[in-house]
C-alpha cells in the first residue's frame, strides 16, 4: 500500500463486486488522490448511483450491484474509459461534482 498521490490521468482503475455477509458491494480503486478529492468523487458516486458508499484506503466502496452504471456515470463525467477484462483504464481529469 503507497499514500504516494499521483497525477489523475496516470490512474488506473479496477471496477470489482463481491458479497459480504450476502450483501453485494462494488469496489472502485485504487483511487491515489488527496482525502477532499477522493471525497468528491464518492459525493459524485453516491448522488448519480442512489447508493451508500464508504472510502477505504485508496478503494471506494459503493452498495449494491453498480459496477455498470459506476463505469457509465464515470465515463459520462470523464471521457476516456477502455474495457479490459474486470479492470479499465481511466484517466480522471474532471471530477467537478
Amino acid at each position: 500500500m503507497s499514500n504516494e498521490i499521483i497525477p489523475k490521468n496516470q490512474h488506473q482503475l479496477v471496477f470489482t463486486f463481491e458479497k459480504r455477509k450476502g450483501k453485494p458491494v462494488t469496489l472502485l480503486g485504487r483511487f491515489y488522490l488527496e482525502e477532499k478529492e477522493k471525497k468528491e468523487v464518492l459525493k459524485l458516486l453516491k448522488k448519480k448511483l442512489a447508493c451508500g458508499g464508504a472510502i477505504k484506503e485508496e478503494w471506494i466502496e459503493l452498495q449494491g450491484d453498480v459496477k455498470e452504471k459506476s463505469k457509465l456515470s464515470l465515463k459520462k463525467r470523464v471521457g476516456s474509459l477502455k474495457d479490459k477484462e474486470e479492470s479499465c483504464k481511466i484517466s480522471i481529469m474532471k471530477w467537478e461534482v
